[in-house]
């Protein structure tokens, strides 16, 4: 990497080291950093780099990122403030990152723009995988692997129904009374069933075709979920 060296190096012996006397000069660091980047990397843009660097891509620098500036994130965001930096998509997210909820509603906003969602019932749709493969799968871990945890809890000026979830009610909810009739007084809306006599109506197979099909294998008729 001897051409084009950025004049924050000086050389010692057979490697170089960060001038101190340039060192508190940011101009300096973002010529380094631009370099380290474009020229030792060969990332294509900034985005790239968003996703791929790492503090140990910066040879020559030593400990001196985490001394001077933080660490490799902090300085990014102090040497390139112009830039969208999107923390998520970092390998190393700060400590304790996925545990602010301004942090958690920043990246859904960002993973429904990604997944062409525009209304909140799109989330309905969404799949384990969908965080996964989104720089999410730290925030899927922390709500037991469930999106439907990650959708109650970001977004819970909204009513969820679980059954409605592209990956099915959570283990053990139809054990509970209530999440049965919870189910029930919404199938009926749907059915249009208003009298009670009618209830005869709600086969298996209407349950099953109404996104309840555990419940539906559960109890062999409707009216043992009302007793």
């Amino acid at each position: 990497h001897g051409e084009n060296i950025p004049a924050i190096l000086i050389k010692k012996g057979n490697t170089y080291i960060i001038d101190p006397e340039k060192a508190n000069n940011l101009n300096y660091w973002r010529e380094y950093v631009l370099w380290i980047i474009y020229d030792y990397k060969k990332f294509k843009d900034l985005d790239e780099c968003n996703k791929k660097i790492k503090k140990s891509d910066f040879i020559y620098s030593g400990c001196r990122i985490t001394r001077q500036f933080g660490g490799l994130i902090k300085m990014l965001l102090k040497l390139f403030n112009e830039h969208n930096w999107l923390i998520f998509k970092f390998k190393a997210v700060p400590n304790g990152w996925w545990d602010e909820k301004d942090n958690i509603l920043t990246y859904m906003n960002w993973l429904g723009k990604q997944l062409n969602y525009t209304q909140h019932n799109d989330w309905y749709k969404i799949k384990a995988n969908d965080f996964n493969k989104n720089f999410g799968a730290t925030l899927l871990i922390n709500n037991n692997a469930s999106p439907i945890k990650v959708i109650r809890t970001t977004f819970p000026e909204y009513e969820w129904l679980e059954w409605k979830f592209y990956s099915g009610v959570p283990l053990g909810f139809w054990e509970n009374p209530s999440n049965c009739k919870k189910y029930l007084d919404w199938l009926c809306k749907q059915e249009k069933i208003t009298d009670y006599n009618d209830m005869y109506k709600i086969t298996r197979e209407v349950i099953r075709s109404n996104k309840g099909g555990d419940l539906a294998d559960k109890y062999n008729h409707v009216y043992n979920l009302l007793l």
